[in-house]
């Protein structure tokens, strides 16, 4: 999961949340706001989370200003 987060979205971080039942994903954007992304373990798609991290990498490139490239 971290590996297919990290292809869009390098520096991001994912831990189990709620006692393993949802997995989150996140990173800050350079001005300190966290973007994450969150799943039900039981609903975990690889190509729904790589959909996911583009899109989470695209906010944060809106937020830094800058424009992502595509992977």
């Amino acid at each position: 999961m971290q590996k297919i987060v990290r292809a869009h979205v390098p520096g991001a971080t994912c831990a189990l949340l709620d006692y393993g039942k949802r997995i989150g994903c996140g990173e800050l954007d350079e001005h300190g706001n966290l973007h994450e992304m969150r799943w039900l373990r039981r609903e975990l798609d690889d190509e729904q989370v790589a959909k996911d991290a583009a899109r989470m990498a695209r906010l944060i490139a809106e937020a830094n200003g800058s424009i992502p490239t595509d992977r």
